[in-house]
């Protein structure tokens, strides 16, 4: 229970935003995924396994879930890369793009891998780079997200 853990056993989105209600990564949506990622030096890492209520109709995981997945942990890459940016006195940032590939099918009820890492820091926008690791090692998806603060600059 994130109540009775240390601080290094909280996740970034329960260190960040704990009342956050994302159905990815919130870690107060009682109908959501969880996604609880970790900082590893220059990575960022999850675990996670996709129920199987969230199947494409074929025994995999629908590629919406897998992307709103890679998108979360975009998300904490950018939060773990910004450690000290003052958040309350500045806008949020929001996700400007996205470009995911599908490499292969995600398979449901397994234990998956998820790894990200900031890609390119531009002035106006953070680019995060990041994957779902199957069981076999292979990249499932990948993905390059562009972050940007709203109303400010880098």
């Amino acid at each position: 229970m994130a109540g009775d853990a240390g601080e290094s056993d909280l996740s970034i989105q329960q260190r960040f935003n704990p009342e956050g209600m994302c159905f990815g990564c919130g870690p107060a949506n009682p109908a959501g995924l969880h996604l609880r990622s970790f900082s590893a030096g220059e990575v960022v890492v999850a675990e996670v396994v996709i129920p199987s209520r969230y199947q494409n109709g074929y025994g995999i995981a629908n590629g919406g879930v897998v992307t709103m997945l890679l998108d979360c942990h975009t998300g904490a890459v950018l939060v773990d890369e910004l450690h000290g940016y003052d958040w309350a006195d500045h806008p949020p940032f929001l996700t400007y793009h996205l470009d995911v590939s599908l490499n292969r099918p995600t398979p449901l009820e397994t234990p998956l891998r998820i790894e990200g890492r900031l890609a390119e820091r531009r002035s106006t926008e953070l680019v995060v780079a990041a994957e779902i690791i199957g069981p076999d090692g292979k990249a499932t998806a990948t993905i390059r997200a562009g972050w940007r603060p709203v109303l400010r600059r880098l």
